[in-house]
């Protein structure tokens, strides 16, 4: 059995902490696969973070890298920016990571996702990961980079305010997804009720 943390892990009873103690601690209780939410400050850096779950009550685009970093987390867990992930990671090799693409709330980020992979090969991680995205623009975009392991989103960009995504949105994700035989991984309700084997599964 495979142990996942989601946004990084739990830390201090709060899910998704995306903090850099979440992190070292899913490392230190032996998790095979750490995911990391990726998002972009106003300034134009890459940041460890989640819109909604980050404990502020600006989306973290309004922010610059250094308002982002010093706003303590409300669960008293330290906030990341790219190059702290990247020397946390280094110096784990064994860790999965998949870096769940965040930067426009879903909007196309075609040249932000560019520059990220330029980022991720210049860090010359033992494993780079997985990149998620949530829209075709974004996985054509990072395709167009060369790097290859990239996982679909599926549905993703229903998930803005809390709002789920369409059924007929959801359908054409799915068929896209088969059509190109491109790896995908989902969660709405109502794909669970129809797809139950699709849930939390990488395919």
């Amino acid at each position: 059995m495979e142990l996942n943390a989601h946004g990084c892990g739990s830390w201090r009873g709060v899910l998704w902490s995306n903090c850099l103690e979440a992190l070292k601690a899913a490392i230190k209780l032996g998790f095979h696969n750490v995911e990391l939410d990726v998002s972009v400050t106003r300034d134009g850096h890459f940041v460890i973070g989640h819109d909604g779950f980050n404990g502020l009550n600006k989306k973290i685009r309004e922010l610059s890298e250094l308002e982002f970093l010093k706003c303590r987390l409300p669960w008293n867990g330290t906030r990341m920016n790219l190059q702290t992930a990247f020397e946390v990671l280094r110096g784990n090799p064994r860790i999965n990571v998949m870096w769940d693409f965040r930067p426009s709330v879903y909007a196309d980020c075609g040249q932000e996702i560019c520059s990220f992979v330029k980022k991720l090969r210049e860090a010359k991680l033992a494993n780079p990961g997985i990149i998620e995205v949530c829209s075709w623009n974004d996985f054509d975009s990072a395709l167009s980079t060369g790097f290859t392991e990239i996982i679909y989103g599926l549905c993703g960009r229903g998930w803005v305010n809390g709002v789920h995504c369409t059924k007929d949105q959801a359908e054409f994700d799915m068929d896209e997804c088969k059509r190109r035989k491109v790896p995908y991984i989902s969660v709405p309700e109502f794909i669970a009720k129809r797809y139950p084997l699709f849930i939390n599964r990488v395919h």
